[in-house]
């Protein structure tokens, strides 16, 4: 009997400590990008509840002849209700994909692993792919961070001028 010889393919060894630097970085963007993602989905609910309680509230209003809304009660009220709109979509928007993927085509990263996989000075095009995928992520994450403060702007904005045009329908 002969035993075959088996060739083992080796493996990317570990990274070297800059490797290990870009690896740390890219999965604090992606939790920062996570992070962003979450929050959004909940300034989304809340923005959604309150145009819902407002919606219903000013029905309740019009159908009682005691409550009258006068011109800026409506505007105060038409101009809240705009402002959480505003703020759901901000909050969409964040939602949406951002293609920021390490890899635009499969196919070559497949033919690249096939060919290349123990080709000297492989560690640093993975090194290169990754550092490139980090600027993406940044450059995504702080449109998400824009969007994010712009959708909490006009919740508070939308909270502030729901307050303001109930003082009014009150003083009247």
């Amino acid at each position: 009997m002969t035993k075959k010889k088996r060739t083992r393919v080796k493996g990317p060894q570990a990274p070297n400590p800059l490797g290990s630097l870009v690896i740390a970085e890219v999965t604090r963007e992606e939790s920062r990008r996570q992070d962003f993602r979450t929050r959004s989905v909940s300034l989304l609910g809340i923005s959604s509840g309150i145009v819902a309680i407002m919606t219903g509230l000013v029905v309740i209003a019009v159908r009682r002849p005691s409550i009258q809304f006068t011109l800026s009660s409506t505007i105060f009220a038409i101009a809240a209700l705009v402002a959480l709109i505003g703020s759901a979509c901000f909050t969409l928007v964040i939602n949406t994909s951002t293609h920021d993927y390490v890899v635009g085509d499969v196919r070559d990263l497949r033919i690249e692993v096939d060919c290349e996989w123990e080709t000297p000075g492989w560690d640093q095009r993975i090194a290169r792919s990754e550092v490139d995928y980090l600027n993406r992520l940044r450059k995504s994450n702080s449109k998400k961070q824009w969007l994010l403060n712009m959708s909490i702007f006009f919740q508070i904005l939308g909270v502030a001028l729901i307050a303001a045009a109930a003082v009014v329908v009150v003083n009247h």
